[in-house]
């Protein structure tokens, strides 16, 4: 039976793991390695009511996968989670009929929900189109969804086009940011008690305060407890621990981050080489994104060892 929406909507907070997707050296899918990773996410606390993994979105090289590599490594997370942490589908396809085919077949796969960002061809649409459009969708399938505010490809959610989201029966969150920060308070001030806010705009402590139910994680693919650490630290109101958690790594990855970004496209460089780290599957990114240097990988791994990441290899 498919995760009911309302299901999916109680169990998506904390934590939430844009997960690498891994590849072989040849660029071919790596299942098994998806599947281990999602286990051992599980094994270090990732779990229902703590968290949730992403998977085949952005930062897991949705643009780089066909549909069928994608619904394929969404069913081997499934697997891997065996119902222990809520697994949701990247979705981000042009058009109502493509989106709508892809999250069809997530729905068959087991994924508890899907992620679902606005159309980016023929854009930026006009907001009523990407209306149109997650209604469409939203109608195909009967699992949860977790809309996308990709501003940066698209046309920007306003605060008061969350309310219309609202109306849809089977959206029951946000991953939200906004390109200026008093759009992204008044989201808050607005949706906060009628969607599940996950934050995306690297706010995590404001974001708590307001009634964020979660934010997207920087480290959970090498240090999920670490922003375990934050997130029950940010429930207790021990903001000022969960501040100094963040100085000391998510901070200085997120620059690690910005910084390899500026040579290569995507996220997967950057991301891959701190998960082979701690010996996770991650294999290259697909190209034109390029792999770190020896260089890169060196001054990761130094910021990782003066934050005391276990499991360094």
């Amino acid at each position: 039976m498919p995760t009911k929406p309302e299901e999916l909507a109680e169990k998506l907070c904390g934590v939430v793991l844009a997960a690498v997707t891994p590849f072989q050296e040849d660029f071919s899918l790596d299942p098994a390695g998806m599947k281990s990773n999602v286990e051992q996410s599980v094994a270090d606390g990732l779990v229902n009511g703590q968290g949730a993994l992403l998977i085949a979105g952005g930062g897991g090289e949705i643009p780089f996968m066909t549909p069928d590599e994608r619904v394929q490594v969404v069913a081997a997370a499934v697997e891997g989670s065996a119902g222990r942490v809520p697994i949701i589908a990247g979705v981000q396809d042009d058009g109502v009929a493509r989106s709508s085919d892809v999250a069809r077949r997530m729905q068959d796969v087991g994924a508890d929900g899907i992620q679902l960002g606005p159309p980016c061809m023929y854009g930026p649409h006009p907001l009523e189109d990407i209306y149109r459009y997650y209604e469409a969708v939203c109608g195909a399938i009967e699992i949860g969804v977790l809309a996308y505010n990709t501003w940066w490809t698209s046309a920007p959610f306003t605060p008061e086009f969350l309310l219309q989201l609202n109306e849809i029966d089977n959206v029951v969150g946000i991953k939200w940011s906004a390109p200026r920060n008093w759009d992204y308070l008044q989201g808050y001030r607005l949706a906060a008690d009628k969607l599940v806010m996950i934050d995306n705009q690297g706010m995590t402590i404001d974001a708590h305060l307001m009634g964020a139910k979660g934010f997207i994680s920087g480290v959970g693919d090498f240090y999920p407890q670490h922003d375990l650490k934050i997130w029950r630290h940010c429930q207790a109101g021990e903001y000022r621990e969960a501040f100094e958690l963040i100085r000391k790594l998510s901070w200085p990855i997120y620059e690690f981050r910005v910084r390899v970004g500026k040579s290569t496209g995507g996220e997967a460089s950057a991301k891959k080489a701190m998960a082979a780290l701690v010996g996770r599957a991650a294999g290259p990114p697909r190209p034109p994104t390029r792999p770190c240097t020896p260089e890169e990988v060196a001054d990761v791994r130094r910021i990782m060892e003066a934050a005391g990441v276990p499991g360094l290899v």
